[in-house]
């Protein structure tokens, strides 16, 4: 409900803003193909800025991928130097825990 309170607020404010100044104070006809052609190019609008938003956030998992990688390979040396297990080993323990707690 709050995208198509927001879409109608757009949609007056462009009406408006198309409507030459001396002529804003006459009432506008505006037929009804041409108030939904405008909502739906303002609910377009909207919709490509959270498309935008997404792809930010999509460009952004290699990064933080990376980042979560380092961070728990520094743990995982950490926590396998007092108990002697290799690195390595404790590493795919600490995968497959991964693994099962993103499947459940």
């Amino acid at each position: 409900m709050q995208i198509y309170s927001t879409t109608v607020i757009a949609v007056v404010a462009v009406v408006a803003a198309h409507a030459p100044t001396a002529q804003r104070n006459v009432k506008m006809k505006i037929t009804k193909s041409q108030l939904k052609q405008i909502i739906m190019e303002e609910i377009d609008l909207i919709e490509a800025e959270e498309g935008d938003e997404i792809v930010a956030a999509i460009e952004d998992v290699p990064t933080k991928a990376e980042e979560m990688a380092e961070k728990i390979a520094s743990e995982t040396e950490a926590l396998s130097e007092p108990s002697g297990l290799d690195p390595a080993v404790l590493a795919q323990a600490v995968a497959a825990l991964l693994k099962a707690k993103v499947e459940s």
